[in-house]
């Protein structure tokens, strides 16, 4: 194991560093002591855990020899306390881990810059609107980085998402059945929401003095750790800076390729509005006299320039002009006698949209 000292400390790897030591610090300590004692300190101290499986609902001791028990969990709410009570007695007394199904728990998986895994949470936070169809505000979310080395400077990032509407339901059902939950996770225990909304009662006295006690923390607190936190603040802010470039990246991508489609559509467009050349070339070779061919056509959009030998320039010009197919006709250069009788000629006009062959003459 590597120990980084240099890396920025968060307040959510404190809590998952000091759980994870206080659970094996006990069970180191569990492990020196006779059997006898173990056993009964374990009942003690294990905290049960309820799930759903194979239509039972089943609450188990992990770490303890205590007997898991089971009630199908299509009976109705009265039953089901009723059974539980019966075999499980003043063991429920402790307040719950419960699993969530499946079915509950939305799962989503996205990459981030390994700069943002200094504040995870803040930068999963920001995506929380883009990868589910519920408002941040509305959801409890927790997330871990993929097992597996960093590729192109970023990681994989899983995230569990569960609408608070859902786990208050759950915590209303618990309750109804006479047992308290202390934390929510996925099904299969990767991933933990905390608990819901606690009924304390406090007196006067005590929220005053809980104010009081909370205030001198928090002067306490920045009146130390002002240097850190700004340092804190700037790496926090960077990470949501990562975050919103991705998002960033992801809509420009989008609009290059609305844009790509967009010209290769007007270019189809215009394409299609474009006569063929060998539309033109029939167009032509139907309305020129007999004493007219053509040497070269060239298309231009909607305008045709052609150039030929003609035996009557005047006739060739009357003729295009009283055709349905043309239209804006004039010389493109003078017309230039040759030897044999004939003369040179370049013409430009507009070719009209096909519908009609004929020729008004």
């Amino acid at each position: 194991m590597r120990v980084d000292f240099r890396a920025n400390v968060t307040w959510e790897d404190f809590r998952r560093g000091a759980g994870a030591f206080g659970r094996w610090w006990v069970s180191e300590i569990l492990s020196m002591l006779p059997v006898d004692w173990r056993s009964e300190i374990g009942s003690w101290i294990a905290r049960p855990h309820m799930r759903l499986a194979q239509s039972q609902w089943i609450i188990s001791w992990p770490g303890s020899d205590i007997a898991s028990v089971s009630v199908d969990a299509s009976l109705p709410d009265a039953a089901i306390a009723t059974s539980l009570a019966e075999q499980a007695g003043e063991r429920l007394a402790r307040a719950l881990t419960f699993e969530l199904p499946g079915r509950d728990v939305l799962r989503r998986s996205i990459r981030l810059p390994v700069a943002a895994t200094a504040r995870l949470r803040s930068a999963v936070e920001l995506q929380l609107e883009r990868i589910s169809p519920f408002r941040g505000e509305d959801v409890a979310f927790d997330c871990a980085v993929s097992p597996g080395e960093a590729k192109d400077g970023e990681v994989g990032v899983e995230i569990a998402i569960v609408p608070l509407a859902t786990l208050l339901r759950y915590g209303d059902w618990l309750k109804s059945l006479g047992l308290r939950v202390s934390e929510f996770r996925a099904e299969g225990g990767d991933h933990r929401f905390g608990g819901v909304s606690l009924d304390w009662r406090w007196n006067r006295n005590t929220q005053v003095w809980a104010l009081v006690g909370a205030g001198a923390v928090c002067w306490a607190a920045a009146y130390l750790l002002a240097p850190s936190l700004r340092d804190s603040e700037f790496d926090d802010t960077r990470a949501q800076v990562n975050a919103l470039q991705i998002v960033s990246g992801d809509a420009a991508q989008a609009k290059d390729t609305l844009d790509g489609l967009a010209g290769a559509a007007s270019f189809l467009a215009q394409k299609e509005k474009q006569p063929l050349p060998l539309d033109a070339l029939k167009a032509l070779t139907l309305g020129i006299p007999n004493n007219t061919r053509l040497t070269s056509l060239a298309i231009d959009g909607d305008r045709v320039r052609a150039a030929g030998i003609t035996g009557d320039a005047n006739l060739l010009l009357r003729v295009l002009t009283k055709s349905n197919r043309f239209s804006d006709l004039r010389w493109d250069g003078p017309i230039v006698p040759i030897s044999g009788g004939g003369k040179r000629f370049t013409l430009e006009l507009t070719l009209r949209p096909g519908g009609s062959e004929g020729m008004l003459l």
